[in-house]
This record gives structure tokens, sequence and C-alpha cells, in this order.
């Protein structure tokens, strides 16, 4: 019963999916000031001293002002949407972890934010680009840290992305690390995965 009443409201989220993003974005224009402007400060480059030097190499600027009025509109649907799926079908860490972790909901993270969270639970957060060689990922989270791309999916794969985004990195990836056995299995996996084989190929 529950299976056919989630497929309900999924099919019945698809038929107005275009309408309910519309509504939303014309909401968010009017919100969103575009005179905000976030900064890194002077130390930016320091703040990842103590991270191993060839995994810092990875580690890129987030540009936060980069973003746009609807890639914020974006950032929004996709997590009011999520937290009515996830509050009856994810780990009850989840939404819970959204908060401890920094992420918010009315517009995308800063990654140093949710970097400054995840301190506090003994992990960090650093912004990079794209996809990562298997290995470096793994080696960063042996080293408790969360590689998160910082690009944000288009409203052409507001659902779906195959490519790394913030969106799945961040609000997929960080919340469930409040829990401390999740925590301490990622990392050990992460150690472990990082001494697999791997082909020169994942580096190009």
């Amino acid at each position: 019963v529950e299976q056919k009443e989630y497929k309900k409201s999924h099919l019945l989220f698809k038929r107005n999916e275009s309408l309910i993003f519309k509504e939303l974005l014309r909401e968010e224009l009017d919100i969103i000031d575009p005179k905000i402007v976030i900064t890194f400060g002077n130390d930016a480059r320091d703040r990842y001293i103590d991270i191993p030097s060839h995994l810092r190499s990875y580690i890129v600027d987030q540009d936060y002002n980069s973003y746009t009025s609807i890639n914020h509109s974006c950032w929004k649907f996709i997590m009011e949407i999520s937290q009515f799926f996830f509050k009856d079908h994810a780990h009850e860490s989840y939404l819970e972890g959204l908060q401890k972790t920094g992420i918010t909901i009315d517009c995308i993270p800063s990654i140093i934010d949710m970097d400054e969270k995840l301190k506090e639970i003994g992990w960090r957060a650093v912004p990079v680009r794209g996809f990562l060689p298997p290995t470096i990922f793994m080696q960063f989270q042996a080293h408790s840290i969360l590689p998160i791309a910082s690009d944000m999916r288009t409203t052409n794969h507001i659902t779906y992305t195959p490519a790394p985004d913030i969106v799945h990195e961040a609000a997929g990836h960080s919340p469930i690390i409040i829990d401390k056995d999740y925590s301490k299995f990622l990392k050990k996996y992460g150690a472990c995965a990082a001494n697999a084989l791997y082909s020169i190929e994942d580096h190009n």
C-alpha cells in the first residue's frame, strides 16, 4: 500500500514538475538579493594546509558568487521535494544531519560553512570539480574528508544528473555522517578502498 501511495505521489509530482518549478523560480527571483556576496577571506589557501599535499591539488574554490538565482532555485526545489520523501524513507539521522552538517534549504550551502560544521564531528568538507579518480576520492574519505563537487545541475537535469554535483555530494553524502557507526564505517571503507588496484585511465 505504501509503495502504491509513493508511486501516486511521484507521478503527480512529475506531471506538475514544470509548473511547480516555475512558481518556485518566480518566488526565488524576488527573494534572492543579487548584491549578496560571499567571500572566503585571506585564509582560504591556509584552510586546508593540514590536508596531504597530493589531495590538496584537487581542491578548488567553490566560487559561490557564480551561482545564479536559477541555481539557487533549483537547489531549493530539490531540497523541498527531497525532505518530503526522506521524512518517511530515509534513516532517522538524515533530516537532523541536514542542519548539523551545514546544509541549507533555501539556497546552495557554502562548503566552507559545511567544513566548519563537520569539524565539530571530526570530519571536513572540501570543494572539488567534477569526477575524482576513485583512489583519490577514497583517500579523502579515509582522512575523514568529504570532497564535494561544487557544480550545480541545470534545470534540464533537475531530478537527476550523471555528473557529480553539489546536490548529490552535499545533501546526499553529508547528513548521514552524524551517525557515529556510519561515520566509522565510511572512514574504514575509504582506507581499505584507497588501497585497491587502479588504472592509469582513472587519472586521465
